[in-house]
């Protein structure tokens, strides 16, 4: 770009301020020392990033920085050691709610064995304050967003989402969407057969932008005794995205 701009007569002054404000700009050729800083960070930045995944799938981090960055789609995914096993979308979604459930009772059971080892005098003390802080914090974390899943799940799984994907996934992105008032609008909206599914899908989205951008308006000009049926699915919709959760 520096070339190509010096070749039309055209001189580029940046005005800044810190010698590294304006590190990596279009206008001047980069410097080595810049390219090496570049290089380090982006090397770090990698290096957790394979940590990361090492930790979290069992895998070695020399393994995952092996792949070189390479992308590996089917059963090649597999075999490379990135998932487990390879289902359809529908039995996804159940094998997810599973391991929800899984990780709120493994939640559960850790507090129940906590207060269990307390009374009996058992608990190992804790030396450090900020530990035991911490550690409630990662507890607390969890559970939140362990609760967040199942919410999610909970709206994609039910069976008022059956024939209904679209408007479902569209709901379960409303982070103060709960779980009864997505079946509710849900079982409201004529099921799509696969045929329609495209359609179908952009035209729940027009429809809950349209909601979005409509969230001014009263409950009760939505949602009245004399409100038409439409009207009263939209004062439920409007009435969803606008509740507070109360977790904490």
């Amino acid at each position: 770009m520096e070339a190509l701009l010096e070749g039309q007569g055209v001189e580029i002054t940046l005005i800044y301020e810190g010698e590294h404000k304006v590190d990596g700009n279009p206008y001047q050729k980069l410097p080595n020392d810049v390219k090496k800083q570049f290089q380090l960070d982006l090397k770090n930045t990698r290096q957790m990033f394979a940590q990361k995944v090492a930790d979290n799938i069992g895998m070695t981090v020399g393994d995952v920085l092996d792949t070189e960055a390479a992308t590996y789609t089917g059963q090649e995914v597999v075999d490379i050691g990135f998932a487990d096993e390879l289902v359809n979308s529908s039995d996804a979604v159940e094998l997810m709610i599973e391991h929800v459930n899984a990780q709120e009772k493994t939640i559960v059971n850790m507090g129940a064995n906590m207060t269990t080892e307390k009374s009996k005098g058992k608990v190992a003390a804790v030396t450090v304050k900020e530990d035991a802080e911490a550690n409630d914090e990662q507890l607390d974390a969890t559970a939140i967003a362990s609760a967040e899943r199942g919410r999610v799940l909970g709206i994609m799984g039910c069976d008022e989402a059956k024939g209904r994907e679209a408007m479902a996934n569209q709901l379960a992105s409303m982070p103060t969407m709960n779980i009864d008032d997505a079946k509710k609008l849900l079982a409201s909206t004529p099921q799509v057969k696969n045929e329609d599914a495209g359609e179908s899908d952009n035209a729940a989205k027009e429809a809950l932008a349209a909601l979005q951008a409509g969230h001014g308006q009263s409950l009760e000009q939505n949602g009245g005794s004399d409100a038409t049926d439409d009207d009263k699915q939209v004062g439920l919709l409007l009435a969803a995205m606008g509740k507070k959760r109360n977790d904490g």
